[in-house]
């Protein structure tokens, strides 16, 4: 029963879907995304709490549906955050990296918010350029409330914080992209010869 977590369309508390067969072109672009036209009319996987549910009634946790969701969990991580998915996930969502470790996820799994935020990742156009911002925000906010009370800086952010984070993060995006066209422009003439640039 081969599980894959993408937002379900008109199901907002769904993570994805079960019963999911590999494809010949899953190795094409897109990995196991590729064909998501496919997966209309699979059970729909949810939870409530920490109990999933398929198609609104409650699964049995046993050991295979553990080991599915856990590649599950670890395509989807990957798809958004790469290789290095633990870590990240762990900063973005405020989780200890232990909680994130495969053997912890395997044996607790992760909260139902988390397999939803990776869903909804897994579904935008540009997961991993998504992924990394979403970890470029959640540094910037730790760095911003290091020297706050811990008990401070858990949850929503206050308007005020978000919208100075806000603009903090927009001034860097538009240094990081200013570094990245002279970087590649300044390489390209370099290949081609041309060091007038």
């Amino acid at each position: 029963m081969a599980i894959r977590l993408i937002s379900v369309p008109g199901k907002p508390d769904a993570v994805g879907y079960v019963g999911v067969t590999p494809s010949s072109i899953e190795g094409l672009k897109g990995g196991p995304y590729a064909s998501r036209a496919r997966w209309q009319g699979l059970p729909v996987l949810s939870y409530d709490g920490r109990r999933p549910l398929v198609n609104g009634a409650p699964v049995d946790t046993d050991e295979a549906f553990r080991a599915d969701m856990l590649d599950a969990i670890e395509q989807a991580a990957q798809r958004v955050l790469g290789a290095e998915w633990i870590g990240h996930l762990a900063m973005i969502t405020g989780l200890t990296p232990r909680s994130c470790q495969r053997d912890r996820i395997g044996k607790s799994g992760l909260p139902a918010p988390v397999l939803q935020l990776l869903a909804r990742s897994c579904a935008h156009p540009m997961p991993r350029a998504l992924g990394f911002t979403m970890l470029a925000v959640a540094h910037s906010w730790r760095d911003a409330t290091a020297d706050d009370d811990p008990s401070e800086s858990q949850g929503r952010m206050s308007a005020s914080a978000r919208e100075e984070l806000g603009q903090h993060l927009r001034q860097v995006v538009g240094v990081a992209l200013d570094q990245v066209d002279d970087i590649r422009a300044a390489v390209h003439a370099f290949r081609s010869g041309d060091t007038r640039s």
